[in-house]
């Protein structure tokens, strides 16, 4: 197997279910490969953040697997970085830059999981070129409070980086930054070291990008299109396998408008009288 092609990650029939209740998740699956970058998008509610709890090892699903580097999520962990929803300190917090960067060096973060630096000589070297990977060198003296949302964000990131992950999960990065300052968070994502696999989860419609390798669509089950765009196939085959009281229509709306090829898609119905079907997926399609 070759380095391009290594498989990070493999999802395979997840099922999770909390206390005994209806499904979370229902049947996933999802490979990614060495350098894949990936976006997971689904409506609020739609167990993307329980997705990603299983990725690192949080939950433990019922049925199915997942591996990360071939191993279960806990003993992949020093090759992982996270970057959890709401992960930015308070701007009126007194701390650097460089020092937010440096608590990626510290074993048991709260919110980054780390492959075991720890303070000491050498470190802030390793923090100002984990600050110019995302390009906020020259910014390592400023304060929080004197960053926009997405340079704010970016310093997260490159705490993520002081861990040399090989697998980069990122939980909502964009709440509460502007449109513009998310086309270019994203874009930057793009850029970082090609060995890197990075897979943002967001309920944010606005993130495709063409720098995406793989968009998937998660709500229950998991619907995945190696590529940037998002298929017929996968809209309605999502639509018709939830209840009506899912706000899946308005989802797919506004799914449908980023794509000028798919504006005149529906939500699936079926015929009155007939049970749901979900269409045959086409050949880009992968459950």
């Amino acid at each position: 197997m070759t380095v391009q092609s290594e498989e990070v990650l493999s999802i395979t029939g997840l099922h999770f279910a909390y206390n005994g209740g209806d499904p979370v998740l229902d049947n996933v699956n999802l490979t990614a490969r060495r350098g894949d970058y990936i976006a997971i998008l689904g409506p609020n509610g739609g167990g993307k953040t329980t997705l990603i709890k299983c990725l690192l090892g949080m939950l433990t699903p019922q049925r199915g697997s997942v591996r990360v580097f071939g191993k279960p999520p806990k003993e992949a962990l020093g090759r992982i970085g996270y970057v959890p929803q709401y992960a930015t300190a308070r701007e009126a917090f007194p701390i650097t830059v460089l020092d937010v960067v440096l608590m990626g060096a510290m074993n048991g973060s709260s919110t980054i999981f780390t492959s075991g630096w720890k303070r000491g000589k050498g470190n802030a070297e390793k923090a100002l070129h984990a600050l110019q990977l995302v390009g906020m060198e020259g910014r390592e003296k400023l304060t929080l409070r004197q960053l926009s949302g997405g340079q704010r964000q970016r310093v997260i990131v490159a705490r993520a980086l002081m861990g040399d992950p090989d697998l980069l999960l990122l939980d909502e990065p964009t709440a509460n930054i502007d449109p513009q300052g998310k086309f270019c968070f994203y874009e930057f994502l793009a850029s970082l070291p090609g060995h890197i696999t990075t897979i943002v989860v967001s309920h944010d419609l606005s993130i495709t990008a063409s720098a995406f390798t793989g968009i998937a669509i998660v709500n229950r089950t998991l619907l995945y299109n190696r590529g940037n765009t998002l298929t017929e196939g996968q809209l309605a085959m999502l639509y018709g396998t939830h209840e009506p009281s899912c706000p899946m229509g308005t989802f797919i709306s506004t799914v449908s408008s980023m794509f000028p090829t798919m504006t005149n898609l529906q939500p699936y119905k079926p015929h009155a009288g007939q049970q749901p079907q979900q269409p045959a997926p086409g050949p880009e399609d992968n459950a």
